[in-house]
Protein backbone atom coordinates (compact mmCIF):
# COMPACT_ATOMS: atom_id res chain seq x y z
CA UNK A 1 0.00 0.00 0.00
CA UNK A 2 0.87 3.46 -0.72
CA UNK A 3 -0.23 6.76 -0.49
CA UNK A 4 0.22 10.70 -0.65
CA UNK A 5 -1.66 14.02 -0.84
CA UNK A 6 -2.10 17.55 0.56
CA UNK A 7 -1.80 18.20 4.65
CA UNK A 8 -3.11 21.03 6.09
CA UNK A 9 -2.65 22.18 10.11
CA UNK A 10 -4.55 24.40 12.33
CA UNK A 11 -3.25 25.44 15.58
CA UNK A 12 -6.03 25.00 18.36
CA UNK A 13 -4.03 25.97 21.11
CA UNK A 14 -0.19 27.47 20.99
CA UNK A 15 2.02 25.92 20.64
CA UNK A 16 0.97 22.20 22.23
CA UNK A 17 -2.25 21.36 20.54
CA UNK A 18 -2.83 20.91 16.30
CA UNK A 19 -5.48 19.75 14.04
CA UNK A 20 -4.16 18.28 10.97
CA UNK A 21 -5.94 17.10 7.78
CA UNK A 22 -4.54 14.81 4.94
CA UNK A 23 -6.24 14.71 1.63
CA UNK A 24 -4.89 12.46 -0.90
CA UNK A 25 -5.39 8.97 -2.87
CA UNK A 26 -2.89 5.98 -2.90
CA UNK A 27 -3.37 2.13 -4.22
CA UNK A 28 -3.42 -1.16 -2.61
CA UNK A 29 -2.73 -4.95 -3.38
CA UNK A 30 -3.40 -7.78 -1.71
CA UNK A 31 -1.44 -11.66 -3.02
CA UNK A 32 -0.57 -14.45 -1.61
CA UNK A 33 2.81 -16.71 -2.26
CA UNK A 34 1.92 -19.73 -4.08
CA UNK A 35 5.36 -21.27 -4.01
CA UNK A 36 8.76 -19.74 -3.04
CA UNK A 37 12.73 -20.52 -3.49
CA UNK A 38 15.35 -19.28 -3.14
CA UNK A 39 15.87 -16.96 -6.50
CA UNK A 40 12.06 -17.12 -7.63
CA UNK A 41 8.92 -16.19 -5.72
CA UNK A 42 5.51 -17.40 -7.15
CA UNK A 43 2.34 -14.78 -6.35
CA UNK A 44 -1.51 -15.37 -7.01
CA UNK A 45 -3.17 -11.50 -6.64
CA UNK A 46 -6.43 -11.37 -5.03
CA UNK A 47 -7.14 -7.89 -5.11
CA UNK A 48 -5.65 -4.53 -5.87
CA UNK A 49 -7.07 -0.64 -6.23
CA UNK A 50 -7.09 2.26 -5.90
CA UNK A 51 -8.53 4.49 -2.68
CA UNK A 52 -9.44 8.57 -2.09
CA UNK A 53 -8.17 9.08 1.46
CA UNK A 54 -9.15 10.94 4.53
CA UNK A 55 -6.75 11.16 7.48
CA UNK A 56 -7.66 13.64 10.17
CA UNK A 57 -5.53 14.06 13.23
CA UNK A 58 -5.12 15.56 16.89
CA UNK A 59 -1.67 16.11 17.79
CA UNK A 60 -0.10 17.55 20.90
CA UNK A 61 3.67 18.32 22.11
CA UNK A 62 5.15 18.99 25.38
CA UNK A 63 8.10 20.60 26.70
CA UNK A 64 9.73 18.77 29.05
CA UNK A 65 13.51 20.26 29.08
CA UNK A 66 14.50 23.08 26.70
CA UNK A 67 16.53 20.14 24.64
CA UNK A 68 13.23 17.41 25.00
CA UNK A 69 9.67 17.27 24.08
CA UNK A 70 6.85 14.61 24.28
CA UNK A 71 4.34 14.46 21.60
CA UNK A 72 2.06 12.45 20.18
CA UNK A 73 -1.15 12.32 18.31
CA UNK A 74 -4.53 10.20 17.55
CA UNK A 75 -6.30 10.18 14.09
CA UNK A 76 -8.40 8.20 11.47
CA UNK A 77 -7.35 6.80 7.90
CA UNK A 78 -10.32 7.07 6.20
CA UNK A 79 -10.16 5.93 2.50
CA UNK A 80 -12.78 4.76 0.61
CA UNK A 81 -12.24 1.26 0.99
CA UNK A 82 -13.95 0.05 4.02
CA UNK A 83 -11.99 -2.90 5.13
CA UNK A 84 -8.90 0.05 5.13
CA UNK A 85 -10.32 2.01 7.82
CA UNK A 86 -8.17 2.22 11.00
CA UNK A 87 -7.50 4.14 13.89
CA UNK A 88 -3.84 5.27 14.35
CA UNK A 89 -2.16 6.44 17.25
CA UNK A 90 1.48 7.79 17.48
CA UNK A 91 4.21 8.88 19.80
CA UNK A 92 7.43 11.32 19.37
CA UNK A 93 10.34 12.05 21.83
CA UNK A 94 12.17 15.46 20.14
CA UNK A 95 15.52 16.26 21.12
CA UNK A 96 16.77 19.64 20.40
CA UNK A 97 16.87 23.31 20.84
CA UNK A 98 13.84 24.98 19.77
Amino acid sequence: MGYGGVVGEYIIAPPWLVARMMIGGGGYSIAKTVSETDSTRTLDKISSGAFILFHPQIMFDFKVHNWLSLGGSIGYFLPNVGKLHSLTIGFNLMFGKT
